[in-house]
């Protein structure tokens, strides 16, 4: 499987060397209100590779999910998974690189997984029994953990 040609590895560059503005993202952005639905979050592409961080509201989902490639996927981390876990030692990424931690890593972490024209909530604890979950004004199919990793794993 290759990365696709837009979701490369660093493309959004670092947050005083931005790179890129797809999707009308910075690295390293502040969200605030009511829409914001991540704060310090890892950006990941299909192959696990880390292209971004920041934080993201209902808009910028929107807006990811409305311009992604039919190949592309768009894979979003908490920041305990995409970056305090490896500022402070921990089992789950012992031998894994931040940058680059792999897919099988970012599939059994994903929180929330953005294809086109669709949302992906991955609920870790059962929360949703209702099926969608509606944030705002976007509504989100949800995942099992094991869902998620199968979807991204295939």
């Amino acid at each position: 499987m290759a990365t696709s040609s837009r979701l490369t590895q660093g493309l959004f560059g670092t947050e005083h060397n931005r790179k890129s503005d797809l999707f009308g993202l910075k690295c390293g952005q502040m969200c605030a209100g009511k829409n914001r639905i991540t704060r310090n979050a890892g950006w990941y592409n299909k192959e696990g590779e880390k292209i971004g961080w920041g934080d993201l509201d209902v808009d910028n989902l929107v807006r990811i999910s409305t311009e992604l490639e039919d190949d592309e996927i768009f894979i979003v981390l908490s920041e305990e998974d995409s970056h305090s876990r490896f500022i402070y030692p921990h089992p789950a990424t012992e031998g894994v690189s931040e940058e680059a931690p792999g897919i099988e890593y970012v599939a059994k972490h994903s929180y929330y997984i953005i294809a086109p024209r669709v949302c992906y909530y991955v609920d870790g604890y059962g929360r949703y029994e209702e099926k969608p979950y509606i944030r705002d004004t976007l509504q989100f199919s949800i995942l099992t953990p094991q869902e998620a990793a199968e979807m991204l794993l295939r």
